[in-house]
């Protein structure tokens, strides 16, 4: 083969029908053993290989399979072993087949070990070495092309022995096994696929001696004879011995018998021991020496041969004549040759005396017939010996046979070890490789732990069970005093830079299981310093704890957090401070003027009825709105510490806009400014605490009043517009002295007012009501002049009429 998989369709035919078969009743214990000589560089064998393990994968216990790829060419073999091939011979190769069987490397592709190793690449000569034995499949493509006809007749054999009964020869399409039917039965003609037959397996490995076939005469009657062929057989011989009536046989050119006719018992005689129909066995041993001259040189000629007046001992102890003939038969179809042995029996004396005998006296005659009978016995005697050495050296033969399959199977399982040797040598070479290589990637990777370490500045601590140091990192020196000679000591007995008493405790709580421990810990110095401690168990893979690992983290952040919050601690207090003094100022003016009211008012009381003023009333209803006033700031100021959570409802933003403007009208009565409505909203269902959007609106409207007193232009506007994300937008508007940018900027501080009596809380209450209903308030100067106090609310989209408040 030039390439893998080279004819598709005989391969796809060997998958599905042959490859199957093989692995029929076999286990774990079992072996399927396939041959391919003239391997080549190994493609035909690598194929069927694939093949093999493609069906061994999807077996739960398969059994051992070997490939034995021969050939007598070195070189190529040595390419075979190294199993690397260029692409292009992969042509016919599947992609799936390509990713699993075989490794890409630059310049082709090498085949994958779970193909290679069950391979076995040797050097065998098919028509010099001893062949295999017990193959499950031999396969030999577009190799016999190249033998001819002599070569091929003595290869057909050697694979036939070579196959177990039943096993499979796989030939090229150009390639028959022609008249070798009798050894193998077709089984795919069209993909030239063949079994080995049962029938003539003892014509195995035949010997020639003295050119007449010997090895067969031990074997097994075949099953030549069968009923069909002996009445072919019968109307040959009737035809050509339709005039002779004497007892005949008709044999194989082995011996074997394959008809016999009647009163052959004189001359024939079954031998004793197991049954056997070879001719030379059961003839007469008087008429052995002459039929085994005969039939061979009938083999020889292909001529009628004839012994005449052959003399033999008959079980009387007399003598009888028979004349041997001889005669080729006719070679049928596929048949091997054929002759039948005619036996003529001659009257006695008839033709017996040689020449010029008739005139020896009787002494001498009885002489010559006497040296004549001792030479006859002598020459029996050594034909006999000369069967029984035939016998023994057929039985040498076939222990030679058995002993050169073993030897052959010796060596098989000797390669195949050689190659699962070689097999694991590469694996272990692969196997320590990987080992350098984690070796290698370990040590970087402790060099860039230490490096990671030492570089982030990170004081880690490692410790044992007993709490013993094992290692520790650099800047862990500096919080312990450690030096190297500590190692194996506790971390107990040392002294520690860091405020940290519990550490024992925490250790050993990590270490009966109680998990990691987190905390921040300060150092004893004058400047203190913050380290994050994080204690954590060291375990195994198992998951036992072995001990302790301890990172201490210099944590600047937390020490200027510390400053940051006192800091703000102090601002917040300073604030606190300027609050209570605003606050005693704002509640004293009222409690002051109070206190004058009630002066007076005692006075006026201490006086008699007639003559106590009119403005006793007057002087009541000013105490009586100072207290409210200071109550006001009270209320505001618990406002503004603590604003309880929304109660949010679904109503009418215009609705509640209108009620709003028209309670701010009668309170303020004449002193009101116009009032301007511009409720452009379409959507006016707002989601919010109706009666904090109602303080809000309260606010925002007193602040606009207040901002225009002493304006001649006293106008207040109230709009709402929809903007997107389904909010709505409200503006108040005054015509005010208006914003100044350094006030806008720090409108919405708490405590920060514009006004002479304000307390500077009612607009951060008004942005915290607002935030919390997720939206946004803020202030803008009016381009009429004046201020735009502006803030948005979600809206209730797809809200029935019926549940609006």
């Amino acid at each position: 083969m030039t390439d893998f998989f080279r004819d598709r369709e005989a391969f796809e035919a060997l998958r599905q029908t042959v490859i199957p078969r093989l692995f029929e009743g076999k286990g774990a214990s079992d072996w399927v053993r396939v041959w391919t000589p003239g391997c080549s560089t190994g493609e035909e064998a690598i194929s069927i290989a694939i093949l093999l393990r493609e069906y061994m994968d999807g077996l739960p216990s398969p059994p051992r399979v070997t490939v034995f790829a021969t050939d007598i060419d070195e070189n190529a073999l040595a390419k075979a072993r190294a199993g690397r091939y260029p692409e292009q011979l992969l042509r016919h190769v599947s992609p799936e087949r390509r990713d699993r069987f075989f490794i890409a490397y630059p310049g082709g592709y090498m085949v994958a070990p779970v193909v290679r190793d069950i391979c076995v690449f040797s050097p065998h000569n098919i028509l010099r070495d001893p062949p295999f034995s017990r193959m499950d499949m031999i396969s030999c493509r577009n190799l016999l092309i190249y033998f001819d006809a002599e070569a091929q007749r003595r290869a057909f054999p050697l694979f036939h022995y070579a196959l177990r009964p039943g096993g499979f020869l796989f030939l090229g399409l150009s390639e028959t096994i022609g008249r070798f039917s009798d050894l193998f039965a077709p089984f795919d003609n069209v993909k030239c696929v063949y079994r080995a037959s049962e029938a003539s397996r003892t014509t195995r490995l035949p010997l020639s001696v003295s050119g007449l076939p010997l090895a067969p005469f031990a074997g097994r009657p075949s099953d030549a004879a069968s009923a069909k062929g002996a009445l072919q057989l019968r109307e040959v011989v009737e035809s050509r011995v339709a005039r002779l009536t004497p007892p005949h046989v008709v044999v194989a050119a082995d011996g074997e018998i394959l008809y016999a006719s009647a009163r052959t018992g004189k001359y024939l005689e079954l031998a004793p021991g197991a049954p056997n129909r070879q001719l030379l066995t059961m003839a007469h041993k008087d008429l052995r020496l002459d039929l085994r001259g005969a039939l061979r040189e009938a083999l020889q000629t292909g001529q009628i041969t004839e012994r005449a007046n052959v003399r033999f001992e008959t079980e009387n102890q007399c003598f009888d004549y028979v004349s041997l003939r001889v005669e080729p038969l006719p070679e049928r179809t596929g048949d091997v040759p054929e002759l039948l042995i005619v036996f003529r029996e001659c009257a006695p004396g008839a033709g017996e005396a040689a020449p010029g005998s008739a005139h020896l006296p009787a002494p001498e005659a009885n002489r010559i017939d006497a040296e004549l009978r001792d030479a006859r016995k002598q020459l029996h005697t050594t034909i006999e010996e000369y069967e029984i050495a035939l016998d023994e050296l057929r039985s040498a033969n076939e222990q030679m046979m058995s002993l050169n399959e073993e030897l052959q199977s010796s060596n098989e399982e000797l390669e195949s070890s050689k190659e699962e040797l070689q097999s694991v040598n590469e694996e272990m070479q692969t196997v320590n490789q990987e080992i350098l290589n984690k070796v290698q990637d370990l040590d970087r990777a402790n060099a860039d732990l230490s490096n990671v370490f030492v570089s982030v500045r990170i004081a880690a601590i490692f410790l044992d069970r007993h709490l013993a140091i094992r290692s520790f990192t650099p800047p862990s020196a500096q919080l312990f005093n450690l030096i190297s000679t500590d190692v194996g000591r506790p971390l107990t007995h040392l002294t520690t830079t860091l405020d940290y008493p519990g550490l024992e405790d925490d250790l050993r709580k990590v270490l009966d299981g109680g998990g990691p421990v987190e905390l921040s810990v300060r150092n004893k110095d004058a400047d203190p310093r913050y380290y994050l401690i994080r204690l954590t168990p060291d375990c195994d893979s198992a998951g036992a704890v072995n001990g302790v690992v301890a990172t201490f983290i210099d944590a600047p952040s937390l020490s200027r957090a510390e400053q940051s919050i006192e800091r703000l601690f102090a601002e917040r207090l300073k604030a606190m401070q300027a609050m209570a003094a605003g606050l005693a100022h704002e509640i004293n003016q009222p409690l002051a003027a109070i206190v004058m009211y009630l002066e007076a008012l005692r006075r006026q009381a201490a006086a008699k009825p007639d003559a106590r003023p009119a403005s006793l009333e007057t002087l009541l209803d000013k105490v009586i709105g100072q207290s409210l006033q200071a109550g006001r700031i009270i209320h505001n100021l618990r406002e503004f510490i603590s604003q309880n959570e929304p109660n949010t409802t679904i109503f009418s933003l215009h609705d509640l806009i209108r009620e709003t403007v028209d309670q701010f009208k009668a309170v303020a009565q004449s002193d009101a400014p116009l009032l301007t409505l511009a409720l452009n909203a379409e959507n006016d269902r707002a989601v919010a605490d109706r009666t904090q959007i109602n303080q809000v609106l309260v606010n925002l409207m007193k602040n606009g009043q207040e901002a225009m007193e002493g304006s001649s232009r006293r106008e207040l506007t109230i709009r709402t517009s929809r903007i997107e994300d389904d909010m709505v937008r409200i503006d108040v508007a005054d015509t005010g002295a208006g914003l100044d940018s350094a006030a806008q900027s720090r409108l919405f501080e708490p405590f920060l007012s514009t006004k002479m009596r304000g307390m500077g809380i009612g607009l951060p209450i008004s942005r915290k009501i607002i935030e919390a209903h997720s939206g946004k308030l803020w202030a803008s100067p009016n381009p009429c002049g004046g201020a735009v106090f502006s803030f948005t609310l979600p809206l209730a989209a797809h809200v029935s009429s019926e549940i609006v408040a």
